[in-house]
């Protein structure tokens, strides 16, 4: 019985509070826009946006604690602006703090193009964009 009050309580507090992920919207026209063009800078507004809230947690196997983390940055980019992503590399590039590789695919008037972002990849903070190239 008091399982049914449990959760009975959390399914009013997801009706009331709204239990989606809880990142920023962002713009996908004007991410679009920014990825064709190569703009890092009005590009990082956008994915910096959905990186934010991706703190790392660092376990066995990761020191870094971004591999789950960027796994989601993926799937975000992917439900929120239809974007075809994939996930090239993690802390593959030896910098520091290392940087990851995601390949976006998209259309610019009628022709495919492909865009890689340069993903920092610091164990210490937040994932962000570094650069973005062909």
């Amino acid at each position: 019985m008091k399982l049914l009050y449990v959760l009975t309580g959390v399914l009013i507090s997801c009706i009331a509070f709204s239990c989606e992920d809880d990142f920023a919207r962002i713009d996908c026209a004007e991410l679009r826009a920014a990825l064709i063009a190569l703009d890092v800078e009005d590009a990082s507004v956008h994915i910096n946006a959905l990186l934010e809230d991706l703190q790392p947690v660092p376990v066995s196997g990761d020191p870094y604690g971004h591999e789950i983390n960027l796994e989601l940055f993926v799937d975000r980019l992917q439900s929120n602006c239809s974007l075809q992503v994939e996930l090239e590399c993690y802390a593959c590039i030896e910098t520091y703090p290392p940087q990851s590789h995601v390949t976006i695919s998209l259309d610019s008037s009628g022709t495919e193009v492909t865009r890689t972002l340069d993903i920092l990849t610091p164990k210490e903070s937040e994932m962000t964009l570094h650069n973005i190239h062909r």
